[in-house]
C-alpha cells in the first residue's frame, strides 16, 4: 500500500521518468527523456481512450470468424512449411481472405480472439484492428510491449518498433 502512496506524490510531482522508471528511461532516451510521471501518464491515456483500444479489444472479442480449417488441418499446414508470415499492415479481409495458421491469444486478458483453421475475412476485421491499435501502441510507447501469443514480433521497423506478423495458410492451400 505504501508504494501506491508514493507513486501519487510522485505523480502529483510529476516526478522525472528518470526517477520513477529508470529502466524504461534508460533503454528509450529519445522517447521518455525529460518527461514527468503526470505527464506520461496522461498521454498514455490519452491514447488509449482516442484510440478506441479497449473498445477495440471488446469488438474483437465478440467476433466468430469463419472456420475454413479443422485446428489439426492449420497445425498440418506449419508442419509442411506451407504457411507464410504476413506483417499485419499488409494484410486487407475486405478485399482478401485469408487462414490464420495459429490461434492469436492477447494478454492480457488471455483468451483466444483467432484460432488455426480460422478465416481473416471482412467479417472478422474488428479482429485485425485491434491487433494493429495494439502494435501501434507499442510503437508509441516502447517498453510497454505485451504479449500476444501467435503473432510473431520478431522483425522490426526502420525506427526498430517491433513489427508484428501472423503466421498465415499460404494461398492456394
Amino acid at each position: 500500500m505504501a508504494e501506491l502512496f508514493r507513486f501519487r506524490e510522485l505523480y502529483k510531482e510529476n516526478a522525472s521518468l528518470d526517477e520513477v522508471f529508470p529502466d524504461l528511461a534508460r533503454a528509450h532516451p529519445r522517447r521518455y527523456a525529460g518527461m514527468g510521471l503526470a505527464d506520461h501518464c496522461r498521454e498514455m491515456h490519452e491514447y488509449i481512450r482516442g484510440s478506441g483500444l479497449l473498445g477495440k479489444m471488446v469488438a474483437a472479442s465478440r467476433v466468430l470468424p469463419v472456420r475454413r480449417l479443422s485446428p489439426a488441418e492449420a497445425y498440418r499446414a506449419i508442419v509442411r512449411k506451407n504457411v507464410e508470415f504476413v506483417p499485419l499492415d499488409r494484410l486487407d479481409p475486405a478485399s482478401e481472405s485469408r487462414t490464420s495458421a495459429v490461434m492469436v491469444v492477447p494478454y492480457p486478458p488471455g483468451i483466444p480472439i483467432l484460432l488455426g483453421g480460422e478465416a481473416l475475412d471482412a467479417r472478422s476485421l474488428p479482429i485485425l484492428e485491434y491487433l494493429r491499435a495494439r502494435e501501434e501502441f507499442e510503437r508509441r510507447f516502447p517498453g510497454y510491449e505485451g504479449e500476444i501469443h501467435g503473432i510473431d514480433t520478431s522483425t522490426t521497423d526502420a525506427e526498430g518498433a517491433r513489427r508484428f506478423e501472423l503466421m498465415l495458410v499460404k494461398e492456394g492451400s
